[in-house]
């Protein structure tokens, strides 16, 4: 390359991506599921009225391997009345490159994490716009939820 900072051929950029996604794989150390809202809603032992979720992804004991991420760009502030401004994260949820199931409004479910914090957050999912050369598939977070699928 002979000093040229620019990839030349397809082979090595393809070699860089498989580099970045197994370091990418490396870091999904949380356990997850995701469900999929069925549009249809049943009743709980308790008689509680809720959505029907049926599991898309994931192991359905232990989950599989992801990861939560919150972007510390801070990408909007927008004003709040006259009180001042609200600043904005992004949260998200990483899958393994080539994770194709999980859509737009799914609900990810965190089943273990090294974060004690995470095991129990359910978190509806928007899909993110996605790029060529990625090694991730990076859902945004659209909302926290309460309560879990069981």
């Amino acid at each position: 390359m002979d000093g040229d900072p620019v990839m030349k051929s397809p082979a090595e950029i393809e070699a860089v991506l498989e580099r970045g996604r197994a370091r990418a794989a490396s870091l999904m150390t949380d356990r997850v599921r995701v469900w999929r809202p069925t549009g249809r809603s049943t009743t709980d032992g308790r008689g509680k009225v809720v959505d029907e979720l049926v599991l898309i992804w994931g192991d359905r004991d232990e989950g599989s391997p992801a990861k939560a991420q919150n972007d510390a760009s801070y990408p909007s502030s927008p004003d709040v009345g006259a009180v001042g401004r609200a600043t904005l994260r992004v949260a998200q949820v990483h899958f393994p490159y080539g994770t194709t199931e999980v859509q737009t409004g799914d609900i990810a479910e965190f089943v273990s994490s090294k974060n004690p914090r995470l095991p129990g957050s359910r978190m509806r999912l928007r899909a993110d716009e996605d790029k060529t050369h990625t090694t991730a598939v990076r859902m945004n977070v659209q909302e926290v939820l309460r309560g879990g699928p069981s």
